[in-house]
């Protein structure tokens, strides 16, 4: 949840930066002087990007919860999920934790949604926080599809001659 709030300051921030350059410009004190001018633009540009960046990061994170997988997690899941696509196999981005809805994944992310701005009003968490038991379905169409690429890559080296019948 804290990435959440530092990308939010990020983002205020460089909002805060192109606002006052605009009640700059608004009150005549833009481009008095060539150096005024140089350092209100390369403040406009950086204040730009880190809006961006910080927009772009928030949207990776938000599809992250909405999938309710950690960066860590992603890192693992794309080998097999580029093995998939490599295979012409449509994944969809299956996992076992994937419980399938946004509203699902996110209580699963953040806890108690109604405490998950307030953290101070959480609960203590219970001792087996990060065991979490896997969603059946996804788990099940995540080996399925698994096993699906393992059979295609062991006929294609079966095929190369790489790989012989057991």
């Amino acid at each position: 949840m804290h990435f959440l709030v530092l990308l939010s300051f990020n983002s205020l921030f460089a909002l805060g930066i192109i606002i006052n350059l605009g009640l700059a410009i608004a009150r005549g004190e833009f481009g008095t002087s060539v150096g005024m001018t140089l350092a209100a633009v390369c403040e406009l540009v950086i204040a730009v990007f880190g809006l961006v960046m910080g927009l772009m990061h928030l949207r990776v994170h938000l599809w992250q919860m909405s999938k309710n997988l950690t960066s860590v997690e992603y890192a693992q899941n794309s080998f097999h999920w580029s093995r998939m696509n490599h295979f012409g196999i449509d994944h969809g981005f299956v996992h076992p934790y994937d419980f399938g809805r946004f509203l699902e994944n996110s209580r699963s992310c953040l806890g108690n949604l109604n405490c998950a701005f307030v953290p101070m009003l959480a609960p203590f968490p219970p001792s087996r926080l990060y065991s979490m038991d896997p969603c059946v379905d996804s788990y099940r169409r995540f080996k399925d599809l698994e096993k699906q690429a393992n059979e295609i890559a062991d006929n294609n080296l079966r095929n190369a001659g790489l790989l012989f019948s057991k």
